[in-house]
């Protein structure tokens, strides 16, 4: 691996308690909790709807795309997707060092990870690190500002390797 990036959120070093609102995580937990379909359901629509700093600009085909996946998700899948155990330690030792470069990327509207957390996080952490925050941009930056998000992808993986076969010559 030459790198990592994250969009709207943050590496896992167990800090999603520290980086995601207690609403946000809140209506998170209610995912993890129902048996009761309809409370499943209605709980994850204004999820979807929180994945975007202008919710309502966005078209009725894409949210319904967002609300399939979501919604086919169990309750039993979506807390796996939280709680599952996971060993950070080799990725943070490697961020320590300096030998993982780590671009994020993350809006300024975002209100189900807060980007000054997000940033509290992973510059205690990470050496080499670039942290971009999107202007009116929410939880979704590679919806809400796909030019920014390539743009600063590519001047990423330009640096990476370039620095990685420079040191190699």
């Amino acid at each position: 691996i030459s790198g990592g990036v994250y969009l709207g959120g943050v590496p896992h070093t167990g800090s999603s308690l520290r980086v995601i609102p207690a609403a946000a995580m809140e209506s998170i937990l209610i995912f993890h909790r129902s048996d009761d379909v309809t409370r499943f359901m209605l709980n994850r629509a204004p999820f979807i709807d929180g994945c975007f700093a202008r919710p309502d600009e966005v078209p009725h085909e894409l949210k319904s795309l967002w609300a399939g996946v979501v919604f086919s998700s169990t309750p039993v899948d979506l807390k796996l997707a939280f709680t599952r155990q996971q060993d950070p330690g080799p990725m943070l030792k490697m961020a320590r060092d300096g030998s993982l470069p780590l671009l994020v990327l993350h809006g300024d509207q975002d209100v189900i990870v807060d980007a000054d957390s997000v940033v509290r996080e992973v510059q205690a952490v990470w050496k080499d690190i670039e942290v971009v925050i999107l202007p009116e941009v929410g939880h979704s930056p590679f919806y809400e500002d796909t030019a920014a998000v390539m743009e600063r992808m590519g001047a990423f993986a330009k640096r990476v390797q370039a620095g990685r076969y420079a040191a190699k010559l």
